[in-house]
């Protein structure tokens, strides 16, 4: 049974580390990754029932001055497209208050994750309550063949390029680990 967050945790949900051998990797479905470390970043615990085609995991960065998040979405309900599913992603973020009620698409572009046959990775800008500007980042990857469809993001108040450039050099995808 999938298991859903309740009020603000509905954007973070709860990590899933990859055990033994020395994998330092976490591994979501078919998404795996090095996740950011330190005592400020916390797992988000899961509560309730989870629909198809949610965000599965996620940490939070606890911090009052530059919250972050990060989380993954094993399954996107799309074809095996990134651009169909990053632009669906991009529609959430900016008729929801997922973020704030200023979320903007700020480009796409196509993107290398291995195991991935087509990979987009789009930006995007939000303000939080308070003003303060956030910048958080899509990575979509599909593989044609299975039809599998998966997506991370990265997103916070003082977050920058070059953060969200580095994590997403530590991203794979492998489909044979869909569900």
């Amino acid at each position: 049974m999938k298991k859903a967050l309740s009020g603000a945790g509905l954007c973070m949900i709860a990590i899933i580390t990859a055990c033994g051998g020395g994998d330092e990797r976490t591994h979501e479905g078919p998404m795996s990754f090095e996740a950011p470390t330190g005592e400020d970043w916390e797992q988000v615990p899961v509560e309730g029932d989870l629909p198809d085609h949610a965000w599965t995991m996620g940490l939070h960065y606890n911090s009052d001055e530059t919250p972050k998040s990060l989380r993954v979405m094993p399954d996107v309900d799309s074809r095996p497209d990134a651009s169909t599913a990053v632009s669906t992603l991009i529609a959430v973020c900016r008729f929801t208050d997922v973020y704030a009620t200023d979320c903007r698409d700020t480009g796409q572009e196509a993107a290398d994750i291995p195991g991935s046959d087509n990979t987009v990775q789009a930006d995007f800008t939000y303000s939080d309550e308070s003003g303060d500007q956030g910048l958080g980042r899509f990575w979509v990857a599909a593989d044609e063949d299975s039809g599998v469809v998966s997506a991370v993001e990265y997103a916070g108040i003082g977050v920058d390029e070059a953060e969200l450039d580095a994590f997403g050099e530590t991203i794979e995808f492998d489909p044979g680990n869909a569900e």
